[in-house]
């Protein structure tokens, strides 16, 4: 699996969450960071790298979307940076900031 990675600005809330959910698992340094990742083509590049990204301290949940090449990445931004999350999605893959 040959993809490249390009970090967005973070969003400002999960929009596939609910908002009593989403308030309720917000704090301070909790953001959601977009990445944009181009070379995955099947459902287990998806599921390797939601377990890849999963298994970082500070990584709340992550949604990979195959069809757009988009990652939403919820983390504790004190425990992880953005940059360690765009490197930590690339399994095989080039990733650019």
């Amino acid at each position: 699996m040959a993809a490249e990675a390009t970090l967005y600005s973070p969003m400002p809330a999960d929009p596939l969450l609910e908002k009593s959910e989403r308030d309720r698992r917000t704090s301070m340094a909790t953001e959601t960071v977009q990445l944009k990742v181009s070379g995955m083509m099947c459902s287990f590049c998806t599921m390797t790298l939601e377990k890849a990204l999963k298994r970082y301290p500070g990584v709340n949940s992550v949604l990979v979307n195959l069809v757009h090449g988009v990652v939403l990445v919820e983390a504790d931004m004190a425990k992880i940076s953005r940059e360690e999350l765009a490197a930590r999605s690339s399994i095989d893959t080039e990733v650019s900031l």
